[in-house]
């Protein structure tokens, strides 16, 4: 059992996260560009509590107050449930509409929610959510048992046509790769590397790369000569 000066300072963070939530709209994460925030020490203090409460450190009145604002237990299970649900209602769509995915811009709001979440799993698999680590695989295998599309076709067409052009500037130049004066595709070349390193490069633009003799080794300053 707390002691009344350890349940007021429980309270008072309590509080605290309580009008971080009503602000926000969400709860805190510990994001490592988060660290030294309040956001950050918010979130580690719900850790713990989260640890108290599986060792019977929390009495039923910390537990009923944090339940209120909607704090869950084990939240990656919850989070693993949500998407599941999300990825049903992503199958019945496709069964519905077999020729196309879900429209951000669709009139219908529940088609918009599930182009916002196929959205979300686009950029995290893309590398492009640093801080909620690496995809995870199970997601992975089971949205392309759908045959989900990673990189949408108005991606497709892009990279294509700067794929093109890297392949013409080879053409003309064997020896030598796009300088930084010729920023747009001296960036793209940079960005191609960094999806090879972190795993998110789809293998067949690593072939089509392969194709031109791109050097996944060099750095960024040899990109530059």
């Amino acid at each position: 059992m707390h002691n009344s000066r350890e349940y007021k300072s429980w309270r008072e963070r309590f509080e605290e996260l309580t009008k971080f939530i009503t602000r926000h709209r969400r709860i805190p994460s510990l994001k490592p560009s988060a660290a030294g925030t309040v956001q950050y020490a918010l979130a580690s203090w719900l850790a713990r509590q989260r640890k108290n409460k599986r060792t019977g450190q929390l009495t039923k009145r910390q537990i009923k107050l944090l339940e209120s604002i909607g704090i869950v237990w084990n939240p990656e299970k919850e989070n693993r449930k949500r998407w599941e649900e999300q990825y049903q209602k992503l199958i019945e769509f496709r069964e519905k509409n077999s020729d196309r995915w879900p429209n951000k811009d669709s009139k219908d709001k529940a088609e918009r929610m599930i182009a916002y979440w196929c959205h979300n799993n686009r950029m995290w698999f893309q590398g492009r959510m640093r801080d909620v680590g690496k995809y995870p695989k199970y997601r992975k295998e089971k949205l392309d048992k759908i045959g989900f599309e990673w990189y949408p076709n108005y991606r497709n067409k892009r990279w294509a046509k700067k794929y093109e052009q890297l392949k013409k500037y080879r053409e003309d130049n064997p020896n030598r790769w796009p300088p930084v004066n010729m920023y747009p595709l001296y960036k793209w070349i940079f960005k191609q590397k960094t999806r090879y390193r972190n795993g998110t490069l789809q293998p067949e633009r690593i072939n089509l790369l392969d194709k031109i003799g791109l050097d996944w080794s060099y750095s960024e300053n040899r990109v530059r000569r």
